[in-house]
């Protein structure tokens, strides 16, 4: 069991005593410290996981606190988390993940802070499920429709300066007559 207000010194010391009991500068006490404070400490349940493997990643929601299994020492995986496997527990291709979530799976080490990424995450999950396969372009012509709506209803905008507006579409487009 993982006592779970252990102050941070204390947490440190007991890594350094543990881990790196040689290490005269503390850089690797510290790195491993903020790895593991962050799995044990800063990890909620509910908290969405994007796990790398191979060419794919796996999404997971935490779904219960940190355990210490004393028997899995060996293998490096004493410390882990209960997870709720999503998307089936398939994994998802990295081609449905935009750019920042897969540069955050890049990161070394155990884990690495992907708070900011959660609706990407939730994107991954969408696009996986539906099976159509992402594209910049789609990406852009969406980007662009809904920027377009929202100027359209936070502008200067009337239903006159609207008409005008599909008007000059129109007739760009080439159309003769726009009465109609």
């Amino acid at each position: 069991m993982l006592v779970c207000d252990l102050p941070l010194d204390d947490f440190r010391e007991i890594v350094r005593e543990h881990c790196y009991p040689d290490d005269e500068k503390l850089r690797r006490v510290d790195q491993a410290v903020g790895k593991l404070w962050q799995f044990i400490r800063d990890m909620k349940e509910e908290d969405l996981v994007a796990v790398p493997s191979g060419q794919g990643f796996y999404v997971a929601r935490v779904s219960g606190p940190a355990t210490h299994d004393e028997l899995q020492v060996e293998n490096g995986t004493a410390c882990c988390r209960q997870v709720e496997w999503l998307n089936n527990g398939q994994s998802i291709p990295r081609i449905f993940a935009k750019f920042e979530l897969i540069s955050r799976m890049k990161s070394k080490g155990t884990s690495a802070n992907a708070g900011g990424l959660v609706g990407d995450i939730k994107d991954c999950l969408t696009l996986a499920g539906s099976g159509d396969e992402p594209s910049f372009i789609t990406d852009l012509q969406n980007d662009l429709k809904n920027v377009t709506l929202e100027s359209l209803r936070c502008s200067h905008m009337n239903y006159r300066r609207f008409e005008e507006l599909i008007e000059t579409v129109l007739r760009r487009l080439g159309a003769v007559d726009t009465r109609n």
